[in-house]
């Protein structure tokens, strides 16, 4: 395929560069308003505030400002207002509301919970908000009585195994249920609409007033989690009524009301396997589940952003909208409608949000191929740009993007390429391995690759068996086989990058997070092929962490590699372990960790640093406090630069044309 080149017309782009970085986000839209969070750094310090432009053009300007965190934007449905959550320096959220389309003063504060609130939606009549806050009191947080320890616990009670969450709550910690609470705009009194030991989440409203919400109340919910969409139905003298609308055998992953219309978007299977994708459906009064998408449509993955790539806002959930959502296949994520599956724009690029209005669609997207840092887009059959926050990256020299194929033991592997931008040295190749394992690397690349090319290095980013870029067929083998398939296909990579003169044998690098850290780390220990390594928030022993991981014996069902609970499957879930071959490792490494990673916490990494050092291996592992698993794209922002600039340091101390051989 022929490179796609961007224009130079500044400088090297290098981590003290992201504090230029602006990422659009959220995305709402009501007539012909537009309104969106926008990421940026202001001053040295990062914020998130509220913007808004129409949508038949003009000017983008603030609707918020000021140094806090201001996200889930929602407009009333007359788009008369606009409610929000705005989370300041304590770490809470509180719901905020402020007038439509031009804000007469500043917002006004409308909600006080002790532990902050979590979601919102409006009343069909918009004289209230439905706000999902967190108890003040939970049975699993004790306090002495009568010893005042600033809010801090006596002790924790646990009695379920659901109470880690990475970055969700503080410090990754969910020990208080989640509920309901109807919030009158007039300063009337608020009323709390469920109750139980259980959580609600996601709060949507029909156009009768009936409040939606997803939990799972099952009393073993912490172990096979399966929530379902639940609506309260009629209110009595003892509360509202709650109806359990859907009973899909793996629980709802998202939904959306329109009028009294609900879909939703699970999986067939009860157990959510790696190789199946989730599948939107229509769900009738009866509770009968309709299939949407057309046929050709299905071997796609559908409602999520799949593209690695961290110039859009990573969120853990993609923001979609009732007709519309997404569609990842052959390194692009596009919006499509849900209906029938088929794109909304034929073209190449990411999708980080949709939304709409009637019959307005507005996506944030990342066009064409290559650096290109999202904006805002209408969707009218082509598409037209309307904000230009990604000129931020314009600044800077862009490389060359290409795509090409190598061959691999069970067919061709697709590879994404930066090379060096112009007349910078060349100094080596680095391999960069996607996370997930379902997650693709795609035409937009993230931004340590940008820095990397930047600062000479070649960056192969190859979707190896997992990769959902081929669709079900491909993520299949890995079932299970962690350590195998994959690193046989990486391998493969290095081999075709060498045979076409793209790397050069003896400065061969690697870096990955997440499941790509497990991979870097399963790789050194298999081969002596690379030069330096750089693994961030990976797996080291996969018999600790089933139970380490907040997600660990849901997440090794549904990729089968097993659990501990008999001899054979500890042996499977340690055939799988890089711990197994640390005595094989002589690669230089270097291990990046958020401190409150729930996902792949420290306390399994730490293994792997603690065997290496007692082997007198080169090893250096570097902490960022209170930061959790995607730090590298959602931590502080001193923080991020300073990671990145440690793996250009590290690849350029052991890689580099400089580098001792």
């Amino acid at each position: 395929m022929a490179l796609a080149a961007s224009s130079i017309t500044g400088g090297l782009f290098t981590p003290p560069c992201l504090v230029e970085q602006e990422v659009p986000g959220q995305l709402v839209i009501a007539g012909d308003l537009i309104v969106y969070t926008l990421r940026r750094v202001v001053c040295g310090t990062e914020r998130t505030e509220l913007w808004a432009l129409p949508y038949d053009g003009g000017p983008a300007r603030p609707l918020t400002s000021g140094a806090h965190h201001d996200h889930e934007p929602t407009v009333s449905p007359s788009g008369a207002r606009l409610a929000f959550l705005r989370t300041d320096e304590s770490g809470y959220a509180q719901a905020y509301v402020l007038d439509l389309p031009e804000p007469d003063g500043l917002p006004r504060r409308l909600t006080d919970f002790g532990r902050g609130a979590h979601g919102l939606a409006w009343s069909a009549d918009e004289s209230a908000l439905i706000v999902l806050a967190e108890d003040t009191d939970s049975a699993s947080v004790y306090r002495a009585p009568g010893i005042s320890v600033e809010d801090r616990a006596t002790a924790l009670r646990l009695t379920t195994i659901d109470w880690r969450s990475d970055g969700d709550g503080h410090h990754g910690l969910r020990l208080h249920p989640r509920h309901l609470h109807r919030v009158p705009l007039d300063g009337g009194p608020t009323r709390r609409l469920t109750h139980g030991t259980w959580s609600a989440a996601r709060p949507r409203v029909d156009d009768l007033d009936r409040v939606h919400f997803l939990a799972d109340t099952h009393v073993d919910a912490d172990l096979h989690p399966s929530p379902q969409v639940h609506r309260l139905d009629s209110d009595t003298d003892g509360g509202p009524a709650t109806r359990q609308l859907t009973s899909l055998p793996s629980g709802v992953e998202r939904y959306h009301v329109q009028g009294r219309r609900l879909r939703v978007l699970g999986h067939p299977s009860a157990h959510r396997p790696d190789d199946e994708p989730a599948r939107w459906y229509e769900v009738a009064d009866d509770g009968k589940l309709t299939p949407l998408g057309g046929e050709d449509q299905l071997p796609r993955w559908t409602g999520l952003l799949g593209d690695e790539t961290d110039l859009h806002e990573w969120q853990l959930e993609l923001d979609d909208a009732f007709d519309i959502t997404t569609s990842s296949w052959r390194g692009s994520t596009m919006p499509s409608r849900t209906q029938t599956g088929t794109p909304l724009y034929p073209g190449q690029g990411v999708c980080g949000a949709v939304a709409q209005d009637g019959t307005r669609q507005v996506a944030i997207l990342s066009l064409g191929t290559g650096a290109q840092a999202p904006d805002v887009y209408a969707l009218e059959g082509d598409v037209r740009r309307i904000t230009r926050h990604g000129a931020w990256l314009d600044e800077y020299h862009r490389p060359q993007w290409e795509r090409r194929e190598f061959a691999g033991p069970a067919g061709p592997i697709t590879v994404h390429l930066l090379h060096p931008v112009d007349k910078v040295p060349m100094k080596g190749t680095v391999l960069a391995l996607h996370g997930g394992p379902t997650g693709q690397w795609g035409v937009v690349p993230p931004v340590e690759a940008l820095l990397l090319a930047s600062a000479g290095y070649r960056v192969a980013m190859p979707n190896i068996r997992g990769s959902i870029d081929r669709g079900p067929a491909w993520v299949a083998p890995l079932r299970g086989a962690w350590g195998r398939v994959d690193a046989t296909d990486a391998l493969a990579v290095c081999d075709g990058l060498v045979a076409a003169g793209l790397a050069e044998a003896g400065r061969l690098g690697v870096i990955g997070l997440s499941y790509g850290g497990f991979l870097t780390q399963w790789l050194i220990g298999i081969t002596d092929r690379f030069a330096a390594a750089v693994s961030e928030n990976g797996v080291t022993n996969q018999v600790s962490a089933w139970a380490g991981c907040d997600t660990g014996p849901a997440f090794c069902r549904s990729s089968g590699l097993g659990d501990p609970l008999s001899a054979a499957g500890v042996e499977r879930l340690w055939a799988a372990s890089p711990l197994r071959n640390v005595a094989a490792i002589h690669t230089p490494l270097l291990m990046l960790q958020g401190a409150d990673d729930r996902t792949c916490p420290a306390s399994d990494n730490e293994q792997l640093f603690v065997a290496l050092r007692t082997l007198r291996r080169p090893v250096e592992y570097v902490i960022y406090p209170e930061e959790s698993h995607l730090m590298q794209a959602t931590g502080r922002i001193d923080r991020r630069i300073d990671r990145h600039q440690r793996v250009l340091d590290w690849f350029d101390s052991h890689l580099g044309q400089g580098a001792q051989r």
